[in-house]
């Protein structure tokens, strides 16, 4: 014996995508908030995040490498930033720092060169945690509204 189930019909079965009956046709505006706004800022997002990861990556080469270093001639030397940079491109390294002496000296020495002089892996580390940091999502208020 075969027993039938009915279901129950809703105001909206069949109908996905259709907006509910009484409501307004959708508009591109929502509020003040354009949703085009809206997507180009989660694009943002993502894009922040994944060049972070990307960094994040390359930092735990030049970690692994610096350790491989280590131990194959027994004495601890980090491949500096400025090396790395040289070891990929001199022309552009030699460019921005001819370029940053001209237009801000005063932020080539204190700020630039001592950068330079740190460790790949801690810059890119740092750099790649503000990225993503920025890049994050905001945790949802409950209870209060978001200005």
């Amino acid at each position: 014996m075969r027993v039938l189930r009915c279901r129950k019909k809703t105001r909206n079965s069949g109908a996905l995508n259709k907006p509910p009956s009484g409501s307004k046709p959708y508009s591109l505006f929502w509020g003040r908030v354009h949703l085009f706004a809206i997507a180009g800022i989660a694009m943002i997002r993502f894009l922040l995040r994944a060049i972070g990861l990307l960094l994040l990556a390359v930092a735990f080469f030049f970690v692994v490498y610096d350790g491989v270093q280590f131990i194959a001639n027994q004495r601890l030397k980090l491949v500096k930033l400025a090396d790395a940079w040289a070891m990929l491109n001199q022309g552009s390294l030699h460019n921005v720092e001819e370029w940053l002496k001209a237009h801000a000296p005063w932020l080539w020495d204190p700020v630039v060169r001592t950068v330079f002089e740190q460790p790949t892996w801690l810059v890119l580390t740092v750099a790649a945690m503000i990225l993503m940091w920025l890049g994050r999502k905001k945790k949802r208020l409950i209870g209060y509204a978001r200005d």
